[in-house]
């Protein structure tokens, strides 16, 4: 479980994106992010009221199955330095998906000091949608997802 975000930061297959093309994410108003563009995908990242560290980076990956495993099946988003914090939601816009069917959607947020390709335990945070997405032309919106610090039950 270690090595499942190993190859996700390859930059030939991540993109970051920010809102625009007819996708509402005014952070003034208060609500929600909402995408109405075609193949867009919005949700609100949110961390715990105890979140302590430094976000290096934030990725949005899709896997065909919970828990994920292996190599993600989709890379949605990668975000250098991401702007989140306890009173600091993450509002995640991707455009120009081209992922199709039903994929798990999982944020990983790596802290300073904690893993460089997968999650450590103890330090990074994690979320996820958990029932598949459906990915189509469909504009997609997930509303809030909560990361909680990753816990590795595998290792001892």
């Amino acid at each position: 479980m270690r090595r499942l975000f190993l190859f996700a930061v390859l930059p030939a297959l991540a993109l970051a994106c920010s809102g625009s093309g007819g996708n509402d994410t005014d952070p003034d108003a208060g609500g929600l992010p909402e995408c109405t563009a075609e193949h867009s995908l919005c949700a609100r990242i949110t961390v715990p009221a105890d979140f302590t560290g430094t976000p290096r980076q934030l990725m949005a990956l899709g896997f065909a199955s919970l828990p994920p495993s292996g190599m993600p099946s989709a890379f949605f988003a990668t975000i250098d330095d991401p702007a989140i914090g306890k009173d600091e939601p993450y509002d995640l816009v991707v455009e120009d998906l081209t992922a199709s069917g039903e994929i798990y959607f999982v944020i990983s947020l790596l802290m300073e000091g904690g893993g460089t390709m997968s999650p450590e335990p103890g330090i990074d945070y994690v979320g996820y949608e958990p029932e598949p997405v459906d990915f189509g032309a469909s504009p997609i919106n997930l509303g809030e997802i909560p990361l909680s610090l990753y816990q590795d039950a595998g290792r001892g």
